[in-house]
C-alpha cells in the first residue's frame, strides 16, 4: 500500500464552525482511513498527521467545550441529586460526578497514545512513508470556539475545564515518546 492514498485536505467536521482548513494531510481516522486499513478499529485516533513542518504532528479536531458544555449540565444534575443527601452517598456523587469530566482528558490522551502505535503499524505496511514519520510525534489539539449559544454562566467553567485538560494531557504524554502537545483554537490553526 502507498501512504500516499491517505493525503488529503483536512476536514474539521465541526458542523458549527465556519473555518476554511487549508492544510493537507494523511488521514488517520474515518473511512479510508490508516486505522480502518491497517485494520486496527479497536484503536481510537487522532484525525491526520500533517508533516508540513519539521515534525509531526497527530491533529485532533473537536468541538471539546460543547462536549464540557454537555457534560457540565449532567454534572449539576448529579450535584442537584447529591444536595439532599450527605456523608456516603454526597460522596458517591461528587466522585461520580468527578469520573464523568475525567473522560475527556482520557479519551484525548488514549487518541494520541492510539495514533502512535497506528503509525508504528503503517510503517511496516505501507511505502513512500515521509521521513517525518520517524520522529517523534507532537500531539495537537484543535477545538472549536465555545458556542454563543451556551449558557454564559458556564464559560468560565469550560475555560477553566480546558486548562486543566491542556495541564493534565501535557503531564501525561511521556516525553520518551512525544515532542509535547499543545491545544489551540481552530482559527489560530488555520493561520499557521
Amino acid at each position: 500500500m502507498d501512504i500516499t492514498e491517505h493525503y488529503q485536505k483536512m476536514d474539521h467536521e465541526l458542523e458549527r464552525v465556519n473555518v476554511s482548513i487549508e492544510k493537507y494531510g494523511y488521514k488517520i481516522d474515518g473511512k479510508d482511513g490508516i486505522k480502518q486499513k491497517c485494520g486496527l478499529d479497536r484503536l481510537k485516533a487522532a484525525d491526520y498527521i500533517d508533516d508540513q513542518t519539521t515534525r509531526i504532528a497527530f491533529v485532533e479536531f473537536s468541538d471539546i467545550a460543547r462536549q464540557y458544555h454537555r457534560l457540565l449540565g449532567e454534572v449539576e444534575v448529579i450535584n442537584n441529586l447529591s444536595a439532599g443527601h450527605s456523608g456516603k452517598d454526597k460522596r458517591i456523587c461528587i466522585d461520580v460526578s468527578k469520573a464523568h469530566l475525567d473522560k475527556v482528558p482520557a479519551e484525548v490522551m488514549q487518541k494520541f497514545k492510539d495514533s502512535l502505535q497506528i503509525i508504528i503499524e503503517a510503517k511496516s505496511r505501507y511505502k513512500n512513508l515521509p521521513a517525518s514519520f520517524d520522529h517523534k510525534p507532537f500531539a495537537l489539539l484543535v477545538i472549536a470556539p465555545p458556542s454563543d449559544d451556551d449558557e454564559p454562566y458556564r464559560q468560565d467553567d469550560i475555560y477553566r475545564l480546558l486548562d486543566q485538560l491542556q495541564n493534565r494531557v501535557m503531564m501525561n504524554l511521556p516525553e520518551a515518546i512525544f515532542s509535547g502537545f499543545r491545544l489551540l483554537n481552530i482559527e489560530n490553526y488555520a493561520l499557521v
